[in-house]
């Protein structure tokens, strides 16, 4: 599925880190260990796929649903060319989303540093993923930016 989604490079990056949780959550389910961290990943997991499929719903019916109204089908979200069939507002959506989730993480960190400005050899590994991720997330925006070429 993943290669037919080549041009909507946002959900690609999305459906992987969802796939890669999953991964640790159920390597660490086969060893048995069932902690914070194995949750964590299965609620990380289900978090990527949760934003898909907000990104995808027009704003009227994301709205619904968050005041209990109708379940149902996913739908179409509006706006600009679709790439591999979806749109690019939800890409944008999910950019926005990804993005805010690294915000989030980022102030943790700092709030976590030790009372001498230092972090612990977890937290640093923390922040360089979040590095990691926060420059894929930029390379995203870039190539979304950049103007769709012409078919000859």
């Amino acid at each position: 599925m993943i290669g037919k989604l080549t041009a909507a490079k946002v959900f690609v990056m999305v459906i992987e880190s969802a796939v890669e949780h999953m991964e640790t959550a159920g390597e660490a389910i086969q060893k048995r260990e069932t902690g914070p961290q194995t949750e964590a990943n299965i609620d990380a997991a289900i978090s990527r796929f949760a934003q898909l499929l907000d990104s995808l719903r027009s704003d009227g019916q994301a709205g619904q649903e968050q005041q209990g109204g109708g379940g149902g089908g996913g739908g179409g979200g509006s706006g600009g060319p679709s790439q591999d069939g979806i749109p690019s507002a939800a890409q944008v959506k999910l950019l926005i989303t990804l993005q805010q989730e690294i915000n989030r993480a980022t102030e943790q960190l700092a709030k976590a540093r030790g009372d001498d400005g230092k972090w612990t050899d977890e937290q640093e590994q923390a922040f360089e993923r979040l590095s990691e991720r926060q420059g894929r997330l930029a390379d995203l925006v870039r190539d979304l930016s950049e103007p769709a070429e012409e078919p000859d």
